[in-house]
Order: C-alpha cells, then sequence, then structure tokens
C-alpha cells in the first residue's frame, strides 16, 4: 500500500519531544491508511504522538487573558 502525503504548509516549525503531530486530509482515510500513515509520520517524529484527522479539522483557541486549569 502506497500513500501519497502532500505537504502544503507547517504551522510549527521546530517539533519537541511531546509535541502531538496532527495531520489532517482532505478525504476519508480507512483505518488501514491511518495505520499507514502513522507509521511514515513516527519515522521522522518518533518521540511524538500522531493524530491523524481524515477530513476533518480540530483547533483550540485559548485568551491569553485566561489562565490554564
Amino acid at each position: 500500500m502506497s500513500v501519497e502525503i502532500d505537504l502544503e504548509h507547517a504551522r510549527v516549525v521546530r517539533v519537541q519531544p511531546g509535541d502531538v503531530v496532527v495531520l489532517r486530509t482532505d478525504w476519508p482515510c480507512s483505518m488501514q491508511e491511518v495505520h499507514a500513515i502513522t507509521q511514515r509520520v513516527k519515522r521522522f517524529f518518533p518521540d511524538n504522538e500522531c493524530v491523524v484527522l481524515s477530513g476533518a479539522e480540530l483547533e483550540v483557541f485559548r485568551s491569553e487573558e485566561q489562565p490554564p486549569r
């Protein structure tokens, strides 16, 4: 199985240990494709968790005025 990854842009330039790498596709992915993508991403970022979102986008915004709980 071959999965082609087209990288449009990166939001974080330097990934640090403990960061979560999120890859979003524009198409629905089967679990087999998600597994293949995750394995490829882990080769580049072995110290990071990888999340694959197929056709979805999740972002969290927090006001700088609001302290973390």
